[in-house]
């Protein structure tokens, strides 16, 4: 038995040339008390912003291009 299960994806990225260019303006459009799960694919970069979660955003998952450690 195969389950599929339907994501949204959107994609932060600085320069604006994507979905958003803030993380938080990202969180935000995420939906409320969502069962299914809404991932947002960090570019890479600087970003000097706080970021919150309600209560109420559940499974939102940030996934960063990461910095790569030498």
């Amino acid at each position: 038995m195969t389950l599929f299960i339907s994501a949204t994806i959107v994609v932060c990225v600085q320069n604006g040339t994507r979905n958003f260019n803030t993380i938080v303006g990202a969180i935000l459009v995420g939906p409320d008390h969502s069962v299914k799960p809404f991932f947002i694919k960090i570019k890479k970069g600087t970003y000097q912003e706080y970021i919150t979660f309600d209560k109420k955003k559940t499974n939102i998952f940030l996934i960063g291009e990461g910095r790569i450690l030498r």
